[in-house]
């Protein structure tokens, strides 16, 4: 499509270049707001499983990480600060709010580290969906394989939760990187 031509009137021409540069304009726009959109669901305080909420779904996606290192410190895949102490639970953010869930109900800081989903699904589990109820249970059963140390178990367990849940290496709440 030409823009003009020499038998093109001037006052044509001008439209045609105001239509062109309002198109141009829409169109990155429009664009720019299907990245954002596509941007804000991959985080893991989004949840992207049909019946597991937001909240529950950090949770679960936090649980998973703390068991996926805990399962390295006890098979010697890391080392360094987490095989010298447990500062690396205590240091981290999520323990201020772990040990006043805690104080609060009578139970040991590290039972409701990096949060208190086993405890409150112990407690009632109706408060949960029954996906949510699925995944929790599935996620402890994973939490118990590692600390086990039962490789078959753990690895399929893992994947499982990772391709169901969608769980990112990006999510990691002990990536030093972030």
């Amino acid at each position: 499509m030409l823009i003009s031509n020499d038998r093109t009137p001037r006052h044509i021409q001008q439209k045609r270049v105001k239509i062109l540069k309002s198109f141009t304009i829409c169109f990155i726009i429009m664009m720019l707001g299907l990245v954002c959109i596509a941007c804000a669901k991959d985080s893991p305080d989004k949840s992207t499983v049909d019946g597991v909420s937001d909240e529950v779904y950090e949770q679960l996606v936090q649980q998973y990480f703390t068991a996926k290192l805990s399962y390295e410190i006890i098979t010697g895949e890391v080392g360094g600060k987490y095989k010298e102490d447990s500062s690396w639970v205590t240091d981290h953010e999520l323990y201020d709010e772990a040990e006043e869930y805690a104080d609060a109900h009578d139970i040991h800081p590290f039972d409701a580290f990096p949060n208190p989903l086993f405890v409150e699904h112990r407690s009632n589990p109706d408060q949960f969906t029954e996906e949510e109820r699925v995944y929790i249970e599935k996620m402890d059963e994973f939490f118990i394989a590692s600390g086990k140390v039962d490789p078959e178990e753990y690895d399929r367990l893992q994947e499982e939760l990772v391709d169901e849940l969608d769980i990112k290496d990006s999510y990691n709440i002990y990536d030093e990187t972030e």
